[in-house]
């Protein structure tokens, strides 16, 4: 016996509140919807019960019974959900996936996709895939279920036509994963933030701190916050030699694209960063890494991989950071990129010190002044716009001050924007180096130049 038709709105769930009793039930009954740990062994300690209702629906249909769900669309590719994609496409035909994107339900944020399923014999028929915006469809493929099933973690890639597929074998051919030239590590979580977080050092236990909102791609890394480092009343201290190496790339973790910079200052990142450090018998220069993961290339292979091209930002997650594919190559050869990532670390400090300056200078001439997001951004305004940004806040500059600061201005905006070109024009020459490195044809790259 059993039912012809299931159809369902499972709740997102996650077993947080669970006690072990409950879990030990779900493990028990429902193995497939725990995320497997890198032994082999499966983790009872992360699950959504999204993923036991899609396995308690293979033990009420009735064969070639039909299926249809709601879903959060992070089960397309998350890692969380790599067992319970593999139990979907070994025992069901998928029928229909369909993306709808975000605001298709009031008071619901979280962006949605439904699924047809139909239980028993797995055929390896097309499956059809739809995307909506709101009511309104704006596109319609199709895709063999075998991709899928013989994919990475069984990634349900729907977001990836051929060619992207084609991109991406190639960019992993005769590449190595990064997990073999670095370690990734997470950043401080204080568990206090008030209590351990200061805009001054206090004493020698402060330690400069950086926040993933104050890094950008090759920026020069500036003191503005510290944490106190008391090791053993940190929520998450870390290893103190993961700060204090000579060398390390912070980057950004919640972001779709990477933002990498460089620091050899010794700065403590906190938990909305991740530190990359050498592996010691790597033979590989971090700046080399440095450069690779900035690239346009790479940029596109995490977003095709691994992501759902979600309007919405979910953090990188470092299993997949180790599997991004590297170019082995000799530190001889890794000189010319070693000596692009320079280039792009000293122009972007060069421009980060142009922009403190005018601004400490604002700040030092004009009184009771904020600086808010768009006087921040001053060279990309121009003076008439600046100067009412400055009036919105109720100050007001003499006529003969404004040709003073008009001239300033103009001076700073232009010696920023040069700068800028040089950045844009490096940034351009790096992207060619990566595309040759990993040997792509022109049509190739052209396809990669397409993707924001």
């Amino acid at each position: 016996g059993g039912f012809n038709v299931v159809i369902g709105n499972p709740p997102y769930v996650d077993n947080r509140g669970f006690n072990k009793e409950e879990l030990n039930y779900l493990y028990k009954n429902y193995i497939h919807s725990f995320k497997k740990s890198g032994t082999d062994k499966f983790k009872t300690t992360k699950l959504n019960l999204i993923a036991p209702f899609i396995e308690l629906n293979s033990k009420i249909l009735i064969e070639k019974g039909l299926t249809s769900f709601i879903f959060h669309k992070n089960i397309f590719k998350t890692n969380g959900y790599t067992t319970i994609r593999e139990f979907i496409l070994k025992n069901f035909d998928i029928l229909n996936l369909t993306d709808w994107g975000a605001g298709q339900f009031q008071d619901v944020v979280a962006e949605t996709a439904t699924f047809v399923l139909r239980k028993g014999n797995v055929l390896d028929d097309l499956i059809k895939i739809e995307f909506y915006n709101l009511s309104d469809k704006y596109f319609e493929n199709q895709q063999s279920q075998s991709v899928f099933l013989n994919s990475y973690e069984f990634i349900f890639g729907i977001y990836s036509s051929t060619s992207d597929r084609n991109i991406l074998n190639k960019i992993e051919t005769k590449s190595f994963h990064l997990q073999e030239f670095v370690n990734i590590n997470n950043g401080i979580v204080t568990g206090n933030d008030g209590l351990y977080l200061n805009k001054h050092k206090e004493n020698e236990q402060y330690k400069k701190a950086i926040r993933g909102k104050d890094i950008k791609r090759y920026s020069y890394l500036i003191e503005n916050e510290f944490v106190l480092y008391q090791k053993e009343k940190l929520l998450r201290a870390r290893d103190e030699n993961i700060f204090t190496a000579k060398e390390k790339l912070i980057m950004q973790m919640i972001n779709i694209n990477f933002i990498i910079t460089y620091d050899e200052n010794q700065f403590y990142n906190l938990g909305t960063t991740y530190a990359i450090t050498n592996i010691s018998d790597s033979f590989t220069n971090l700046k080399y890494i440095l450069l690779i993961l900035n690239s346009k290339l790479i940029g596109y292979y995490y977003i095709k991989k691994f992501t759902n091209e979600s309007t919405l930002t979910n953090a990188i997650s470092t299993q997949n950071l180790f599997n991004i594919p590297i170019k082995k190559i000799s530190l001889s050869d890794q000189h010319l990129y070693i000596v692009k990532a320079d280039i792009m670390l000293s122009l972007n400090k060069e421009l980060q010190n142009k922009v403190d300056i005018f601004l400490k200078r604002l700040k030092s001439n004009v009184t009771n002044i904020n600086l808010t997001n768009k006087l921040s951004s001053f060279y990309e305004l121009d003076f008439k716009t600046f100067l009412s940004e400055i009036k919105k806040q109720k100050i007001e500059i003499a006529l003969k001050q404004q040709d003073e600061w008009e001239e300033y201005f103009d001076s700073y905006k232009k010696e920023i924007d040069e700068l800028k070109k040089q950045i844009n024009k490096t940034d351009k020459e790096i992207d060619k180096l990566v595309y040759e490195l990993y040997g792509l044809s022109e049509e190739e790259i052209k396809i990669i130049e397409t993707v924001k």
